[in-house]
């Protein structure tokens, strides 16, 4: 394998079945090649006492987070030639970063997995599965989080091939019944006739898993009623829907959107009465805040080189300058569609750094050139600083939104050990809770309090008349 002076990527599935530790260090090799001991001329990608590792024997990169033994996990290590950086991925995110790695030198020579090519050490203890190596290129944070989290993606584009699965994974499902295609919400959408159309997907074999989350997401068009009830999303440990199974997305005879899953009961939250012939998204909603999403930039065009940290939206507006020196802020709002108002303060902070030169003040009419004059002494910049009123402002929709979002699961999670318990004093809730959701977040126990009394409110639980402290569960 040629990784001689070449961006590269190196991902893998594993499934350790012990983590080894040592002093100094103890390897599990998954993926190795050797052209000579010398420096530069080996690329590995192992797991050092437990943690991510790529080396080319010489500058090599290590993660910081354990890998845990019998869980499927994805690794990752990704070399981008001219940025001289090594990446190691966890799961999908970046666990460490080595900013100035010289290029592997190994043109060829012994490969091995799950050993050194020396055949004696690094012996990996445990499953291997879709490794993968692609040369040429490192690929992205978003592509890799794709590769470790995305199972499978039916964009349902194709009525010829209802089940075709446009993921990492291709596990192309199974369709039932006549189905037409019609536009979507997202390219072309599929049109399900009632009681004889369905694809059904065999192979997720992490779902069900306790240390493996998961999310369902899904636009759906309701053609006629929404109150005849309905399976959109349904599971079953057998092929012929028998045995365990229950659905997992549905409408009620109401309407209203249902989502459940099965953890010993099957809690449910109850969405909204979804409107006849209108999109509808099923799943979580994320909102991009531009400003707090980050990436780099390495500049050339300086006698120096220079790093800059920069916002997703300062990226966008630099690279422009790759194609033309001087750009107009009509032109640049045109390429951008980013909004005037906040362009103007995008591209200020932009002039206040130097990276940019333009008329004094900035206004619509202005031009914006790069100041290929530029100087600093520092390597790495950060370019990124919001003011402090901004981050207050975010700061304050931050709280807000995060409160919203454990006062559901608080609630969920005080119904689902009432309905068990049926009779429970209010201070051993409250630990309960506290002990149910502490792997996801440290619940506050005024929230926790305020939550009791609005299900009191609402007629799911109800006060002992002779113990104030104990509550009783409403059927």
């Amino acid at each position: 394998m040629d990784f001689y002076n070449r961006s590269f990527t190196v991902e893998a599935w594993i499934y350790p079945s012990t983590i080894s530790t040592g002093n100094p260090y103890v390897d599990m090799v998954i993926y190795a090649q050797t052209s000579a001991t010398q420096i530069y001329q080996v690329m590995y990608m192992m797991l050092r006492n437990g943690t991510g590792y790529g080396a080319f024997y010489g500058d090599d990169v290590q993660g910081s987070t354990i890998f845990q033994a019998l869980e499927w996990q994805h690794i990752a290590f990704t070399y981008d030639y001219t940025m001289t950086t090594q990446v190691i991925y966890i799961n999908g995110v970046a666990d460490a970063i080595n900013y100035q790695a010289p290029p592997c030198l190994s043109t060829g020579g012994i490969q091995t997995i799950g050993v050194y090519t020396s055949y004696n050490g690094g012996f990996y203890n445990g499953y291997i599965d879709q490794l993968e190596i692609s040369l040429g290129r490192a690929k992205s944070a978003a592509e890799i989080l794709d590769d470790a989290t995305l199972v499978v993606y039916y964009s349902m584009d194709d009525p010829n091939n209802p089940g075709g699965d446009s993921g990492p994974n291709q596990i192309t499902g199974v369709a039932s019944g006549p189905f037409s295609s019609d536009q979507g919400r997202v390219g072309q959408s599929l049109l399900f006739y009632p009681n004889s159309s369905y694809i059904q997907i065999t192979g997720l074999v992490l779902l069900g898993q306790s240390y493996s989350p998961f999310s369902v997401a899904v636009w759906i068009r309701p053609l006629i009623s929404v109150t005849n009830g309905g399976t959109i999303v349904h599971f079953s440990d057998h092929l012929e829907g028998t045995g365990f199974c229950f659905p997992f997305i549905g409408l009620s005879s109401s309407g209203q959107i249902i989502v459940q899953i099965f953890n010993g009961g099957v809690p449910a939250i109850t969405g909204p009465v979804l409107t006849v012939g209108q999109c509808n998204y099923v799943g979580r909603k994320l909102t991009l805040l531009h400003r707090y999403s980050e990436g780099e930039l390495q500049i050339y065009f300086t006698r120096e080189k220079h790093r800059l940290k920069v916002s997703t939206y300062q990226m966008v507006i630099l690279l422009l300058f790759n194609e033309e020196l001087t750009w107009t802020f009509e032109q640049i709002q045109d390429k951008t569609q980013i909004h005037s108002k906040l362009l103007l303060k995008i591209l200020s902070g932009l002039l206040k750094s130097d990276l940019l030169i333009s008329d004094n003040p900035l206004t619509v009419n202005s031009r914006i050139e790069l100041a290929t004059n530029f100087l600093s002494n520092k390597i790495r910049l950060n370019i990124n600083l919001p003011s402090k009123a901004e981050e207050q402002k975010d700061r304050y929709h931050f709280t807000k939104a995060a409160v919203e979002e454990r006062r559901m699961f608080i609630q969920a999670v005080l119904v689902r050990i009432m309905k068990k318990k049926q009779t429970l004093k209010q201070s051993l809730l409250i630990q309960e809770v506290i002990q149910q959701l502490t792997s996801r977040f440290k619940p506050d126990i005024y929230l926790i309090e305020t939550c009791i009394e609005k299900l009191i409110a609402c007629e799911y639980f109800r006060r002992d008349s002779n113990n104030n402290d104990t509550l009783h569960y409403l059927p």
